[in-house]
């Protein structure tokens, strides 16, 4: 389960960082020319927080387990605000997966039974 999650973090945080950075160079645009450099930089910093919850979440410390379900629950809810195309679905689904093993193991994780990487 842990190695699932950390996996699918990993995925969501390559997919923002590339889209953050090909945004911010102005490779894409988004439909936004003026505000495609601070799109850019949003998406990279979802990025980075999807790599710091894969590598940080569910180790027994409830403040970085609470940010990594909001963000997940934030990225989730992100992902249908505007027009639906299927990375926006792939990431809607992988979000909701995220948020979904986020809330499985946080009872285990403070109530002694740690969860272990598998």
């Amino acid at each position: 389960m842990m190695i699932l999650f950390r996996f699918l973090c990993l995925v969501l945080a390559g997919f923002w960082l590339l889209a953050g950075t090909l945004t911010g160079l102005g490779v894409l645009y988004q439909g936004l020319r003026e505000g495609a450099t601070i799109l850019g930089i949003l998406m990279v910093g979802n990025g980075i927080g999807f790599a710091l919850t894969g590598a940080h979440a569910l180790r027994g410390r409830l403040t970085v387990d609470l940010f990594a379900l909001v963000l997940t629950v934030a990225n989730a809810i992100l992902s249908v605000t505007d027009e639906i195309g299927p990375l926006d679905l792939v990431s809607l689904i992988i979000s909701v997966t995220l948020s979904i093993l986020i809330l499985r193991q946080l009872p285990r994780a403070y109530n002694g039974d740690r969860p272990r990487d598998q």
